[in-house]
């Protein structure tokens, strides 16, 4: 067989793609009927499982991932297929806390240099994050007061956003 093109494959980031015989155009002028098999070959920021190609996590851009195909007698020259992969906005993850000391019966801003904060595609000075209300404080912005005469460890939620998509909610405990 010969591989003599492909039709265009599109994904998102952290997406898998199914590669099939109909994403090629090919010529198999001894075979007949019968339809080759596809083989697709390990390559650089995608792993495979089949004829599944699985784009490195958050790799984003173009993957050429090589393929042959057999017909049972004969093997076709290695084709490059191109598959364009799209960017995705990841949500930001709160990854944790600093210690931070509070005083009983007495306010405490959280800052955002308390906070550490990952995202694969966000700068991390774009980043924000909010304090959510609980059971045993209130909220101003990143300021939390607990309820009067509350002693001992207290749960704080809080959140980061990239501007566009909000993260999971972290329970700090301070």
């Amino acid at each position: 067989p010969i591989i003599t093109g492909q039709y265009p494959l599109v994904i998102e980031e952290d997406h898998e793609l199914p590669i099939r015989i109909s994403d090629l155009s090919y010529e198999d002028v001894d075979k007949g009927d019968e339809q080759p098999v596809l083989k697709v070959m390990p390559g650089e920021n995608y792993s495979i499982s089949g004829a599944a190609v699985y784009p490195a996590p958050d790799y984003n851009g173009r993957l050429q991932v090589t393929m042959i195909l057999e017909d049972g007698e004969e093997e076709s020259e290695p084709f490059v297929l191109n598959v364009d992969v799209l960017p995705v906005n990841d949500p930001p993850t709160i990854i944790g806390v600093s210690a931070i000391p509070m005083e009983g019966n007495s306010t405490l801003t959280i800052l955002r240099e308390d906070v550490a904060i990952s995202d694969p595609d966000t700068d991390a000075t774009d980043l924000t994050l909010s304090i959510l209300a609980g059971t045993d404080y209130t909220v101003s912005g990143l300021t939390i007061t607990p309820k009067i005469n509350l002693f001992g460890t207290l749960q704080v939620a809080m959140q980061a956003s990239d501007g566009v998509v909000a993260g999971e909610i972290f329970y700090a405990l301070i």
